[in-house]
């Protein structure tokens, strides 16, 4: 593979990231049409409390990537280790269900922007797109919540790791 105008080898810098254990989410919108989108996604994070607002980074080439800008919101669901199915189906591990039938992997309902929030997630939040900044490949989309669902039980997180779902219990048992 040739170098990646940073200067290293393009798979040199996958193999890396994927060293970095990260939180899965789903992220979720819906189409002009009404149709729900979604995708798995680790490149999610915090971005400021006041006022509430997070950061996705979303592949361009993905359903999401494409419908993001027309929808003007989108969800941010936490998935708990329990969930791993969702995970799948939403990463297109599944190809029985593709399209707006990966919404049929678990019970959704739609937040007050009437983005796709998962009923059980951790926690779960629904989004009016603030803004859109493309780099590359990728979208990078700041959200303001507008809606913030979070689980009262006990559940241990799902996280990605060297290209395995997995959870914090095996990681730190591993």
């Amino acid at each position: 593979m040739s170098p990646a105008e940073g200067g290293i080898d393009v798979e040199a810098f996958k193999r890396g990231m994927q060293a970095l254990a990260g939180h899965v989410t789903v992220l979720t919108a819906r189409d002009a049409d009404g149709s729900p989108v979604g995708i798995t996604a680790t490149a999610v994070c915090s971005l400021t409390a006041e006022p509430p607002s997070l950061l996705a980074s979303i592949n361009r080439s993905t359903w999401l990537g494409a419908v993001l800008d027309r929808s003007g919101s989108f969800g941010v669901n936490i998935l708990s280790h329990e969930q791993v199915r969702v995970a799948e189906v939403f990463a297109g591990m599944d190809r029985e269900l593709t399209g707006s039938r990966k919404f049929e992997a678990g019970s959704w309902t739609d937040g007050v922007n009437g983005s796709p929030l998962l009923d059980d997630a951790l926690a779960a939040f629904d989004c009016t797109l603030d803004q859109l900044v493309e780099r590359s490949t990728h979208l990078v989309a700041f959200g303001l919540i507008s809606e913030s669902r979070v689980s009262e039980g006990p559940a241990d997180p799902l996280i990605y790791h060297r290209r395995l779902f997995g959870t914090m219990a095996a990681a730190v048992a591993g």
